[in-house]
């Protein structure tokens, strides 16, 4: 052999020898860039997972407040003054009102109110039915109805009734 073809071989050989450092150095990029990638695509996976739990807690309190909007919390007087207003419409005559405890949970608050009216049957029927329609959780707790003592019995006039009632109304908190 020759030392011209020994050297024309040996700057192949070189050639072929930087070629395979590249393409080695190249391969060994791509799987740098390829595991980079992989991680971003899972991270973006997860990110999206989070997006959509993110997106079901909104919709899932949206519809809380929906649900517990006619629950709110209200103050006493507010109550109060919608026992009169019902038993007025109905007919009914409010004699006293009295706050008898209020307990406090986590999530709701639970108040009795002890109610005396005078009405006649269809009156104090109207009211309770009144009372169960409403939006607010309302409960009768115990009713005692009695007639009303008359000195004159009167022939003509409805017999009036004393009805004591004790309620709880239950307010989800916020």
């Amino acid at each position: 052999m020759n030392i011209n073809q020994i050297l024309k071989r040996k700057e192949l050989l070189l050639s072929l020898g930087v070629i395979l450092a590249g393409l080695f150095s190249a391969k060994h990029i791509f799987q740098k860039q390829q595991e980079k990638i992989r991680q971003i695509d899972n991270n973006i996976v997860i990110e999206q997972q989070r997006l959509e739990l993110a997106k079901e807690l909104v919709d899932l309190e949206h519809k809380l407040i929906q649900i517990s909007a006619p629950y709110l919390e209200k103050d006493t007087s507010f109550a109060i003054d919608k026992l009169k207003e019902i038993a007025s419409r109905c007919g009914a005559k409010i004699a006293s009102v009295t706050i008898e405890k209020k307990t406090q949970a986590e999530l709701y608050e639970v108040r009795q109110y002890k109610l005396s009216l005078q009405a006649d049957y269809h009156s104090l029927g109207k009211f309770l039915s009144v009372l169960e329609s409403l939006p607010d959780i309302i409960k009768v707790e115990e009713i005692s109805v009695m007639p009303q003592q008359r000195m004159a019995p009167a022939k003509d006039l409805k017999a009036l009734l004393n009805a004591n009632l004790r309620l709880s109304a239950t307010f989800i908190r916020p």
